[in-house]
């Protein structure tokens, strides 16, 4: 068994690992950069698990919430420390995909985003901790990983993330990003001839398409973002109104005069239920809308990290390096991954939509509703001009004023949000991209990509 040395191994934003496996994660392809920074020659790595390399550093729960997320059909990205054959660690960001064929495919860079690998590293380290804690006190490997993958959530909420799928909506896009910037895009071959010179050319085109769809969606998922945010804010800013209406409507010890100067808040208090349903059904709206964009966003990501592989190959190709005889099947392989990739976003952009279009309607009935606790209390003030406020609930009308008032803007932003559509929904037409991905799997020699 591999025992850690210490030494950690550097490598180049250009120098990317490719690798895919069967359904139980045992190897069948992989590339030069691999097999050099693993120290594993290819007939040791070609049908080893891929687990050969796993850095005792790791923790469990990160595998477990790997292996979950894959067999679900998504894929999964992390960060991952590696242990090569001589002992030494190597950290990559990876990415894996499940093929429709069957097995996975994987893509892995040197991390460009050091500020998101030490706080991914934060989290790992008082996981790895807890597992290692719970080995020494008899616990199984699986044992010890489900309770680490329970604490990895935890951990990931009280850093404002709802769970490992909201860390990787960011990581990937802004890993992909980095990378691409560190690389800058897929080097040109200009004196190459012939069928490699034309794959090449076209993957290039691909993945100026693509840059184009990373930048809409950069923009639809701020936006996405910025609608849910906004329709909690309304959401806590009506429920806070509606609780001191509430506790104004619960005084009973007011003069007989005050009594019908209170019926507009007693009003608002028993509406509760009405508004409550439509803020639910708005929330639920806008946060499938989010989730849609952002997910979108990370699969279009991965098409363009996948992208960046496939230029890695043809340069290789091209220039007559190590392993050039694997390339070809790489490079089909990375391309099924590439157009399920696009697929999954056009499914996932599809559902943002549809939950935008239904907020909209949703957004004008909510609108409706809140424009009743503004007319009351305008009516409110105008009976109580002039009136010295009892005690009781001097404190309390002030509040409610600034809490509908808050609701109010609140309103007003998300009507101005919503109606919004970017240029991505309008553009929406990928078939362009597709023949261009389908022009590179077919000079492969392999024929058609599978279609799902």
């Amino acid at each position: 068994m591999v025992q850690p040395t210490g030494e950690e191994r550097s490598f180049t934003a250009e120098e990317m690992f490719f690798s895919t496996t069967d359904d139980r994660g045992v190897i069948a392809e992989a590339n030069t950069t691999f097999v050099r920074l693993s120290h594993y020659p290819w007939d040791t790595l070609i049908g080893a698990p891929h687990n050969i390399i796993r850095h005792p550093q790791m923790p469990g729960a990160a595998f477990r919430v790997m292996w979950a997320t894959l067999q679900a059909g998504r894929p999964f990205a992390a960060y991952v420390h590696n242990l090569a054959a001589d002992g030494s660690r190597y950290d990559v960001f990876a990415a894996i995909t499940p093929l429709r064929t069957g097995g996975y495919l994987s893509v892995r860079s040197r991390p460009c985003r050091p500020d998101l690998l030490r706080q991914v590293d934060a989290v790992y380290q008082p996981v790895g901790e807890r597992e290692q804690a719970l080995r020494a006190a008899g616990a199984s490997r699986v044992e010890a990983a489900t309770q680490g993958a329970a604490l990895l959530e935890d951990l990931l909420r009280q850093q404002g993330l709802g769970s490992y799928q909201d860390l990787q909506w960011i990581l990937v896009p802004a890993e992909v990003t980095a990378l691409d910037e560190a690389i800058g895009g897929i080097p040109a071959r200009p004196d190459a001839r012939g069928d490699l010179r034309a794959m090449l050319d076209e993957i290039r085109l691909v993945f100026d398409e693509l840059g184009a769809w990373m930048a809409d969606l950069d923009a639809l998922s701020d936006s996405a973002e910025r609608m849910a945010d906004t329709v909690d804010h309304l959401d806590q800013a009506i429920r806070d109104s509606m609780e001191t209406a509430q506790q104004i409507a619960a005084v009973t010890d007011l003069d007989a005069v005050w009594v019908p100067l209170m019926m507009p808040l007693h009003l608002w208090a028993a509406m509760g239920e009405e508004v409550g349903g439509v803020l639910t059904a708005l929330i639920q709206d806008l946060h499938t809308a989010r989730a849609g964009a952002l997910d979108s966003r990370m699969q279009i990501a991965l098409a363009r990290m996948f992208t960046q592989m496939v230029g890695r190959f043809l340069v290789e190709l091209i220039d007559g390096g190590p392993g050039t005889d694997r390339a070809l099947p790489a490079i089909r392989s990375l391309c099924q991954a590439l157009v399920e990739r696009i697929d999954e976003m056009e499914t996932r952009l599809a559902e943002h939509s549809r939950a935008r279009a239904h907020a909209r309607q949703q957004v004008e009935e909510a609108a409706g509703l809140l424009q009743i606790p503004v007319d009351l209390m305008d009516a409110w003030r105008a009976m109580a001009a002039g009136r010295t406020l009892p005690e009781s609930i001097g404190t309390l009308v002030p509040r409610i004023e600034q809490q509908v008032g808050d609701s109010r803007q609140a309103m007003d932003r998300l009507r101005e949000l919503v109606p919004r559509r970017s240029a991505t929904e309008a553009r929406r037409d990928s078939t362009g991209l597709r023949a261009r991905v389908a022009a590179v799997a077919a000079a492969t020699g392999g024929g058609d990509l599978p279609v799902g």
